[in-house]
């Protein structure tokens, strides 16, 4: 095993050391080029580029058209060789990588010896919790992303909705269209009370053998389920000043009317709410299952009369 690793380290050290190589030399060049200092003059760099263009067929006589053909020529080459050059630089990177896993492998293999095989394992199972954190991280900003998607989709159509429905802002609110833009709002129930009357009767020994009876009364509230209070709010959900009329019923478990309200509301102008408390009397020892409300009228308001001058 150890002559096995020892073969692989040092084959990935010779491949890098050949890309490396591939790497810093040069372009092939001509004879021309064989002789190589380290610095030159200007009039030397002038002529190496002239005589490198003669070499491939360019001369300086040659017409824009030729000289811009073989500029794009030119051009793309460079191109092609960058593109080698950093394919290079990205393999050399990854056997650097490489070898430097190989080297801390036989590392940590001579360092801990047996226990090698348990230290795998524990970072093979510290590489999976990690591994599983990410994948519940990206759910996480996956569901949130689509819970915005959705809130951002919820809210247009919202918008949309409004747009098409003038009175889905009271809505919103908790109002309830009963018909000819008149809406009624949450409201509220309340049963009267009465006091029901109850005696207990207990027996006491007495002395000598007797008995003695005792009757104690005792009394309690309950709901009186023949009288109900009913409190609203109406509202105006037009644009006029209206004489206004609502019916609300109230049904048993069977569907039988066990009860009504009638609210009117005269002037009734637009957008103000106007409160409202009844007290009806039921039908009923039981309370109600269902009610049902609508608009019984909604009709404009006659414009008041200026008043008669004074003789």
């Amino acid at each position: 095993m150890g002559c096995t690793i020892t073969t692989w380290l040092t084959l990935c050290l010779i491949n890098s050391a050949v890309i490396a190589q591939t790497q810093e030399d040069p372009a092939p060049t001509t004879e021309a080029d064989t002789e190589i200092q380290l610095h030159y003059t200007a009039d030397q760099l002038r002529d190496m580029a002239i005589g490198r263009l003669n070499a491939q067929g360019m001369l300086e006589s040659d017409p824009p058209t030729t000289m811009w053909s073989s500029l794009v020529q030119q051009t793309a080459a460079l191109i092609e060789a960058n593109i080698q050059r950093k394919t290079l630089q990205s393999e050399l990177r990854a056997l650097t990588a490489e070898v430097e896993e190989l080297r801390a492998f036989i590392i940590d293999h001579e360092r801990l010896g047996d226990d090698f095989q348990s230290y795998q394992n524990v970072l093979k199972e510290t590489r999976r919790l990690v591994d599983h954190q990410m994948k519940m991280d990206n759910a996480r900003r996956a569901d949130a992303m689509r819970d915005a998607r959705r809130a951002k989709v919820a809210s247009q159509q919202a918008k949309v909705k409004a747009a098409q429905d003038p009175l889905a802002n009271l809505k919103s609110l908790g109002f309830k269209d009963l018909g000819s833009g008149i809406m009624l709002g949450k409201s509220s129930y309340q049963y009267a009370k009465r006091d029901v009357t109850s005696e207990k009767i207990s027996y006491v020994p007495t002395p000598g053998g007797g008995v003695r009876r005792v009757v104690k009364t005792e009394t309690q509230q309950q709901n009186d389920y023949g009288t109900m209070t009913i409190s609203g709010t109406l509202l105006n959900g037009t644009t006029e000043v209206l004489h206004v009329g609502i019916a609300i019923a109230f049904q048993d478990a069977h569907g039988n009317q066990i009860g009504q309200e009638t609210i009117q509301v005269k002037n009734m102008r637009p957008n103000v709410p106007y409160p409202f408390t009844g007290e009806l009397t039921m039908a009923s020892d039981r309370p109600f299952a269902t009610e049902s409300q609508w608009t019984l009228y909604a009709d404009p308001a006659e414009p008041s009369s200026p008043p008669m001058p004074t003789p």
